[in-house]
């Protein structure tokens, strides 16, 4: 079932290749000068750990891992 789902999406999206590759980005606009500015509600980067498992499925739990994430937190609103 997976492959013939495959295949047809392949074949549904292969007339779209040549117009996607005809397309270009839009032009480069200057960066305005107040994005270098300090913003008036500063934010923080924090660093944060937490567990979670090596697995492939929901129910399999198969290796306990730490992992690392950095987060921004804003500013007051």
């Amino acid at each position: 079932m997976k492959k013939m789902v495959l295949i047809f999406a392949v074949f549904c999206l292969l007339p779209l290749l040549p117009a996607l590759a005809d397309t270009k980005p839009p032009a480069l606009q200057e960066i305005p000068a107040g994005y270098f500015e300090p913003t008036e509600q500063q934010g923080t980067m924090e660093e944060m750990y937490y567990d979670t498992w090596e697995s492939f499925t929901y129910e399999e739990h198969s290796r306990a891992l730490t992992k690392r994430a950095m987060r921004w937190v804003f500013g007051s609103l």
